[in-house]
């Protein structure tokens, strides 16, 4: 072989060699760089206020976490994208997280996206965290986590309730999206063991006229009318059923637990029981949930409520199964997640069952808001 060819051959071997290097060392610095998260939520449109609280509670954890992250304790970088409150947005905003930011973990909120993103998750096998309380969302998903309030324990609340107070006749009114739905059927099958389910009528969240639906509701004549919402379009709902002179008790899911909801209780004074996390109430919260509520009236100078709490925990909990695994594999953090149990939270204790599902401190509440 002639004298130049041969030196053709290493000069070849050592452009492969320091490529193969190169790629090497970047492979390292992705492993040692911050852990990326997307996160997915309602950021404008008429469900941004939940956006904006459970954004506020990651921010917080984020920071916490930055601030005394180790070598074991890598540093996050949360990327926010809005879904707008609608499914197909929801999923163009997974798409880019996974395709484009190269997210591993990802954090969702709303229902219809999170159940829209399940199949892409576990096609791209990258573990998502969901706040939705639908009771089948986790069905058939082997990389989807609920750290938020379940469906089914809500409705077993309510169930035990109804079965106390010996409620038998009940109208189910509920938004007409994928939660409201999910929730209201499955609350429907509960109920029907305790009384009679005379019927269930849903309304667009953009609704501004539900008197056909009330009437319908009037005509039923229920003990309990049962509301499944977001909290925002009730002032128009409850004022339509003032007019309408509809005054059985309203039971309700944890619609009525979050800001907009606690704000229409306190202004229209109606009888009503909802299910909540104990957050909700500040003689309730454990110590963890009092530093929490501190620290996040001192940084956004109001006081959270529980979306901003799971938000926060949401962030602290991966961060804790990411070190636990020791690993940036999808299969051991999300193995490491399932096992967590008795930890104290900004919401309150939260154990994370095999199957993904949590359980956290939940009460039913009497009254007319948190005060």
């Amino acid at each position: 072989m002639p004298k130049f060819a041969n030196i053709r051959i290493w000069i070849l071997v050592f452009l492969i060699s320091g490529s193969i290097g190169s790629m090497s060392c970047s492979r390292e610095r992705d492993q040692s760089g911050p852990v990326r998260v997307g996160a997915v939520l309602p950021l404008t449109g008429n469900l941004a206020f939940l956006g904006e609280a459970i954004r506020n509670g990651m921010e917080l954890a984020t920071e916490e976490i930055n601030a005394t992250a180790r070598k074991e304790n890598r540093q996050f970088l949360v990327i926010y994208e809005d879904s707008k409150g609608n499914p197909s947005d929801g999923v163009s905003a997974v798409r880019k997280l996974i395709d484009a930011d190269k997210v591993k973990y990802l954090i969702i909120n709303l229902t219809s996206v999170a159940l829209a993103s399940g199949p892409i998750l576990d096609e791209t096998n990258t573990l998502g965290l969901v706040l939705s309380t639908h009771p089948q969302i986790l069905k058939g998903r082997k990389n989807l986590v609920r750290i938020f309030v379940s469906g089914v324990q809500e409705s077993d609340l309510i169930a035990e309730y109804v079965r106390l107070k010996e409620y038998t006749s009940f109208s189910i009114l509920h938004v007409n999206d994928s939660y409201g739905k999910g929730t209201g059927d499955f609350l429907g099958l509960k109920l029907n063991s305790l009384g009679d389910v005379l019927g269930i009528h849903y309304y667009d969240l953009i609704e501004r006229d539900f008197r056909s639906a009330l009437t319908k509701i009037r005509r039923e004549d229920p003990q309990v009318l049962i509301v499944i919402g977001y909290g925002q379009e009730y002032p128009t709902l409850f004022r339509q059923m003032a007019e309408f002179l509809l005054q059985p008790t309203i039971i309700s899911n944890l619609s009525f637990a979050n800001v907009a909801g606690q704000a229409i209780l306190k202004e229209l004074r109606l009888n009503t029981a909802y299910v909540a996390p104990a957050f909700l109430k500040v003689e309730w919260r454990t110590r963890e949930s009092k530093k929490f509520a501190e620290k996040y009236e001192r940084r956004y100078d109001r006081m959270p409520d529980f979306n901003a709490a799971y938000g926060y925990d949401n962030i602290k909990l991966l961060d804790k199964a990411i070190r636990e695994a020791a690993s940036d594999s999808v299969k051991d953090v999300n193995k490491a997640l399932r096992g967590i149990k008795g930890y104290q939270g900004a919401i309150g204790r939260i154990d994370i069952l095999e199957n993904g599902e949590s359980i956290t401190d939940m009460r039913m509440i009497e009254g007319f808001g948190n005060n």
